[in-house]
């Protein structure tokens, strides 16, 4: 079945398309393409390089998904979504297939631009000029290139035994400065017409123009590791942060500790630095563990406290602690408070996070509910409201791990309805 309707082709007829492709099944990095870089989604980057292009009506920009949840994300753009088949959103659907069903219905001359978004750092600029390459001179297809770190000399296979045998001897002759540039296919920009490229089944032909990308703007994100090269210095390293920042954790709960002006207190992260809740003073401390948290327990009189709201957890699993460690974190300190009034939150999800493990999450959220029931400990199971189908509401975050001003909003109703409710509490 066609992704785009014949009816629907009098908006686009003659006018270049952008094609983004964009399936949610991606093994190797889970929901990469979704994955928040710089603050938004990492296909908005390059929707956003379509647009700024100035090239393309936003209604000829389509996104080719087979998720609805991506689609409607998408939306916020004022971009076109088509939905795929399911057959073309599998592991053995090649790029071929998703452009000639989605292709099926314009004309032959139509020009199409494929756009990859695991290519956020190609910015409208670059896609503007490869789009006016392509106008201007007729070539039958341009695709973005870019040099070769490493010469083919210096590529080897390895014996059964480890030995570099096919590279001996090339230290002997081998001068970078005297070889000749040599250039890949990126994967950023592919420009062509319907009729060209059906009938090659390829971008890739001796009328194929190579448009040049610098090395920065080239970054294909296809790991773990690429996606952290992309957003560089905003990534957080949270093993490092917890280890580095032990002190600081340790001074803000000493002063914290002692001057307190009430009974009740808030012990969370930086999901909770700004709720307000009456009689209660907010410890809430960005980036801070369960275990911090643990050791700077056992340094002060936990006596002198009443009530405790406890919404923490999801630090622990950034920071790659096991399931073991966290429940075991979780029952020390609900022993430190041992005969206080203890209100647990459930750990929120994440969405599109990199370092987030929503599975880990459930598995712990399923701990807490067992081992709150069991103790009589006072539950409050957030993701009811904030979350679906184990994971954060894309609309209440502004990052795919923290609250915007919508979702602080409805976790501080949660925690006021459950918690200032009981007049005990003054």
């Amino acid at each position: 079945m066609s992704v785009v309707q014949l009816e629907e082709l009098s908006e686009v007829e003659m006018k270049p398309i952008v094609i983004i492709p964009a399936r949610s099944g991606s093994k190797g990095l889970q929901n990469k393409n979704m994955l928040f870089l710089k603050g938004r989604p990492m296909i908005f980057h390059t929707i956003d390089a379509a647009i700024d292009s100035g090239c393309f009506e936003i209604q000829n920009i389509f996104i080719s998904t087979d998720s609805k949840l991506y689609g409607e994300i998408c939306k916020e753009r004022g971009v076109s979504i088509s939905y795929r088949d399911a057959e073309l959103a599998s592991d053995t659907a090649t790029t071929y297939d998703v452009l000639v069903n989605f292709l099926e219905p314009f004309p032959d001359d139509q020009v199409f631009v494929l756009l990859q978004p695991t290519s956020p750092l190609r910015n409208g600029k670059q896609v503007e000029e490869a789009y006016r390459i392509f106008s201007d001179a007729h070539h039958e297809n341009v695709v973005s290139f870019s040099e070769v770190d490493k010469h083919p000399k210096l590529f080897t296979t390895l014996s059964v035994d480890g030995m570099a045998k096919d590279i001996v001897g090339v230290d002997k002759g081998y001068h970078r400065q005297n070889t000749q540039p040599l250039y890949y296919p990126n994967g950023a920009i592919f420009i062509s017409t319907k009729k060209s490229y059906l009938s090659n089944q390829s971008f890739f032909t001796d009328k194929t123009y190579a448009y040049l990308m610098d090395k920065k703007t080239s970054l294909d994100v296809d790991s773990h590791v690429d996606f952290v090269h992309a957003i560089g210095d905003l990534y957080f390293d949270y093993q490092s942060r917890e280890v580095e920042s032990e002190d600081t954790y340790s001074k803000f709960y000493r002063d914290s500790f002692e001057n307190c002006s009430v009974k009740n207190i808030i012990l969370g992260d930086s999901r909770t630095v700004d709720i307000k809740l009456s009689h209660f003073d907010n410890l809430s401390i960005g980036g801070v563990t369960l275990s911090i948290l643990l050791k700077m327990l056992e340094k002060i009189d936990s006596e002198k406290f009443e009530t405790i709201s406890l919404s923490m957890g999801i630090n622990d699993i950034g920071a790659n602690h096991s399931f073991e460690t966290i429940v075991s974190d979780f029952t020390k300190i609900f022993d430190k408070f041992s005969g206080k009034k203890i209100y647990v939150t459930t750990i929120p999800y994440t969405i599109f996070r990199a370092e987030g493990n929503n599975d880990l999450v459930s598995s712990v959220n399923d701990w807490l509910k067992r081992y709150t029931s069991e103790k009589g400990i006072n539950l409050i199971d957030l993701n009811q409201v904030l979350s679906v189908d184990n994971h954060l509401r894309y609309e209440l975050t502004y990052d795919g791990l923290h609250f915007n001003h919508k979702g602080q909003e409805k976790l501080e109703g949660l925690l006021k309805s459950a918690i200032n409710g009981n007049d005990s509490i003054k």
